[in-house]
């Protein structure tokens, strides 16, 4: 069995935001905080367990002043959570919407199997004798595991060509199309992390000495980690 407030990735991103802002607003007496989350008219618990998980947040982050939560349930709200921050000439707000409450579905499905994926591979990562290793990752940036490999390679293009391919790959529609997409990190994240950058968008004979320089810049890097064992 596996449990948490809220399966939802982007909300773990979310909580590290408002713990982050938490942090920097705790050194300034005159901000105060709050938390406000909305819900359907079913939903029974109240305030939610995410918004709890934010508040409890925010006090590991040094806040310590009272926070205040409030709820609202209504209609067929999927899950609103708002983290506020008010002082005496501004405030700021940060919220996160769910738009669908497949995302829950998702989440919980990756929780499920990314850890036992992970152990697979490092199972079998250490039967490999080679120089290096490369791990195909499509959900490196969304699964939060970058810090767990030496190098991160990112084979990057321009959305545009993103679009083409999975047209001509999938035989997809747009619909699914930007549903695909949708569902990744952003570009920019994912060019964030990265160590090396393969810009995949030529042909092949464009592509195959961008791989060799990289190969050869592997096994340098492999040599040098074992020169210095």
């Amino acid at each position: 069995m596996i449990a948490a407030a809220n399966f939802s990735l982007g909300m773990h991103v979310f909580k590290k935001t408002v713990s982050d802002a938490a942090a920097q607003f705790a050194a300034m007496p005159n901000v105060g905080a709050w938390v406000h989350e909305s819900h359907h008219s079913a939903k029974k618990d109240a305030p939610s367990g995410t918004a709890l998980l934010l508040m409890a947040a925010m006090v590991d982050a040094g806040y310590t002043r009272p926070i205040d939560v409030s709820s609202t349930r209504a209609g067929s709200i999927p899950g609103t959570h708002v983290v506020g921050f008010d002082g005496p000439s501004e405030t700021v707000t940060l919220t996160h919407t769910v738009r669908d409450r497949a995302v829950f579905a998702r989440g919980a499905l990756e929780a499920l199997l990314h850890p036992a994926i992970r152990e697979r591979a490092r199972q079998w990562m250490a039967t490999i004798e080679a120089p290096y290793l490369i791990v195909v990752i499509p959900l490196l940036v969304e699964s939060g595991t970058a810090a767990d490999y030496d190098r991160v390679l990112v084979v990057d293009c321009d959305q545009s060509l993103q679009r083409e391919r999975l047209a001509v790959r999938d035989g997809a529609n747009a619909g699914l199309i930007e549903a695909a997409l949708a569902a990744q990190a952003p570009r920019t994240a994912r060019l964030a992390l990265a160590t090396e950058v393969i810009y995949n968008a030529g042909t092949l004979a464009e592509l195959v000495p961008r791989v060799r320089a990289l190969h050869a810049l592997y096994l340098r890097l492999a040599r040098s980690a074992r020169a210095s064992r």
